[in-house]
């Protein structure tokens, strides 16, 4: 399944059609997410049948949205994020998040037992959901008991801790700390949907930490990369690229394509000529070329992630020179 079969509404269709059964309640499981620094922790939280059918019917419903379900679908990127889409993530293009997901299935890593946590230490709650042939993961924002508000899902939980590890829910009560919002969605642990939630996507999944680890590993084992920057340059940068997000991500957008990143280093020589470009220029006013090699002045080190990102261009008609703001 690529992107351009990716059928939403056939997905929203097969979750739905599990309450066709009238014991679907057994195919529904409920967690509670604890995010941390390092390791998340997942609580398997127990549910009678009559409150996960209740669940169901809410998240069933924002499913249904036409805001939801007939959003437009685009590939997630690292760098530029587009209002009022879905992003889609093949989650083979990131191990950490494939980890992840083998951490959250694996029931040895299932806590059973809240006691001594309060609503306030869940950052996210995951229902999982097992039709005939799919799985899917639906995440949402879990609010403490002091955060609630109307628009939610009532839970009824013990207020000072969880120790019963129970929740129970009633149709027609006025709060909850369950938000109907579907931030994301997962099917079979193959794609990955962002609903502008990527904040939660990236904290849940450690994404900074992973870009950073990628970006440093690609950035020393580029031998041509090595020959255009001095000893002291290629360490500021690594020293960068561990502790700027925003510069590891450019770095892994622009040698994601390693032909079109091996090309720009090879034709370095005509970073002078490119500069001309004035809106590219403006980008790179720190960033100076001589003797086969790039250097910027003390402290502007990160321009010279830009100066690399081939993103000058000239229009084939109109001859206007510009740049490719999604590569800068």
């Amino acid at each position: 399944m690529e992107k351009n079969c990716f059928d939403l509404e056939k997905i929203i269709d097969d979750i739905v059609s599990i309450e066709k059964e009238s014991d679907y309640d057994k195919r529904i499981e409920i967690f509670l997410i604890a995010l941390k620094k390092t390791s998340n922790e997942i609580y398997k939280v127990e549910c009678d049948s009559a409150s996960k059918k209740v669940l169901f019917d809410s998240l069933k419903s924002e499913l249904n949205k036409s805001y939801f379900k007939n959003r437009e679908v685009i590939d997630y990127d690292v760098i530029n994020n587009k209002k009022n889409t879905h992003e889609l993530v093949r989650i083979r293009d990131y191990k950490n998040i494939a980890d992840e997901l083998k951490k959250i299935d694996d029931e040895e890593n299932q806590l059973a037992s809240t006691k001594g946590k309060t609503g306030e230490d869940f950052s996210l709650y995951m229902v999982s959901i097992h039709t005939q042939g799919n799985t899917y993961k639906l995440f949402g924002s879990f609010s403490g008991i002091l955060k609630l508000k109307k628009k939610y899902l009532f839970g009824a939980i013990s207020i000072g801790n969880m120790d019963d590890s129970k929740i129970s829910f009633k149709k027609y009560d006025d709060v909850t700390g369950f938000n109907k919002k579907i931030d994301l969605l997962i099917i079979n642990n193959q794609f990955l949907l962002i609903n502008q939630a990527q904040a939660k996507f990236e904290n849940l999944f450690k994404m900074d930490s992973f870009f950073s680890k990628i970006a440093v590993e690609r950035f020393k084992s580029n031998y041509n990369l090595k020959k255009i920057f001095s000893d002291n340059t290629k360490k500021k940068l690594i020293s960068k690229l561990k502790t700027r997000k925003t510069l590891a991500r450019k770095f892994i957008k622009i040698t994601n394509d390693k032909k079109r990143f091996d090309l720009t280093l090879k034709n370095i020589d005509r970073f002078e000529e490119i500069r001309k470009n004035k809106e590219f220029s403006s980008k790179v006013e720190n960033v100076h070329y001589e003797n086969g090699q790039l250097t910027a002045d003390s402290g502007k080190e990160s321009q010279l992630i830009d100066a690399l990102s081939d993103s000058s261009y000239t229009a084939d008609v109109s001859n206007v020179r510009s740049i490719d703001k999604t590569r800068i």
